[in-house]
């Protein structure tokens, strides 16, 4: 009984931490290791450093690169009050989330961050 407890509270908890959609249609990633090698890069560069808050220009950035002949679009939102630092770490979590989780892509909102991840025909 205790084990049904717990479990049935750690479902619960992630589920109301984590808003996630899957994409439905257009592209797939082809190979996923180009498309998290490509995350990694970005979160180790573009991606990272501090936030302004949510709803700003400042609490969003976005970048765009070829690969898999396609263009593999990510997007990152700070979607709560205050600036905020997002690590290299914390930020290719995110977005291998959607990589691994997502055959076409995704959107995903946890408690301080929304992360796209969107593989599309064409180039940059």
């Amino acid at each position: 009984m205790k084990t049904t407890f717990f479990l049935s509270a750690i479902a619960t908890f992630f589920a109301a931490s984590a808003n996630a959609t899957c994409f439905g249609s257009g592209e797939d990633w082809g190979d996923r290791s180009v498309a998290l090698t490509t995350a990694r890069n970005l979160c180790n560069s573009d991606l990272t450093g501090t936030y302004g808050p949510g709803g700003t220009t400042s609490g969003y950035r976005g970048a765009c690169r070829n690969g898999n002949g396609k263009k593999l679009e990510f997007q990152l939102w700070h979607i709560q009050g205050g600036d905020r630092y997002i690590s290299p770490d914390e930020c290719y979590d995110g977005f291998q989330k959607e990589i691994n989780g997502c055959s076409r892509g995704g959107d995903t909102s946890y408690t301080n961050w929304r992360y796209s991840a969107d593989p599309n025909a064409g180039s940059c």
